[in-house]
């Protein structure tokens, strides 16, 4: 019994169309020319930033903002945020730094947690996200791995 007609059908159905081949390739070429973008960014940010090693410390901050002279006012709401982050270990909420502040004696306006909040986020040093609280800008949040973590061990060579 030869091959016929039936057999033909069923190859259509498992080799894709030349269309859809160059649609593919297409798509993965974008995709390889967007990772190679990352990779070259990656490559001379670690070179103005080496470690030694090959090892690389890397930041990543979601927006930029601009530095402004820290007032008396400012630096009292930044340690005050900054001491419960440390003692606390987590992302703290405006209010508690309303509160801190208060225990403190420092001078708050009737409409302190606004006033916090414009701080901190007018802050360089920190970084809110919605419904989480406030954190350092320059480390990672607690519970979220850094984007290069020793996984071979203790971190001490």
């Amino acid at each position: 019994m030869g091959l016929g007609s039936a057999h033909v059908r069923c190859m259509s159905t498992v080799i894709p169309s030349l269309e859809d081949l160059e649609r593919e390739v297409q798509d993965l070429t974008s995709k390889l020319s967007a990772a190679n973008a990352l990779l070259e960014a990656a490559r001379a940010y670690a070179s103005l930033h080496d470690q030694g090693e090959g090892k690389t410390v890397v930041h990543v901050r979601k927006r930029l903002r601009v530095l402004r002279p820290s007032s008396t006012a400012m630096e009292q709401t930044e340690q005050a945020a900054a001491a419960l982050m440390d003692m606390w270990k987590r992302p703290i909420q405006t209010g508690e730094i309303v509160r801190k502040q208060a225990d403190l004696g420092h001078d708050l306006p009737e409409n302190a947690s606004n006033v916090v909040s414009a701080r901190m986020s007018n802050s360089a040093k920190f970084e809110g996200r919605r419904g989480q609280g406030w954190w350092f800008a320059d480390r990672p949040w607690p519970g979220e791995d850094d984007m290069f973590e020793d996984t071979e061990g203790d971190g001490v060579e």
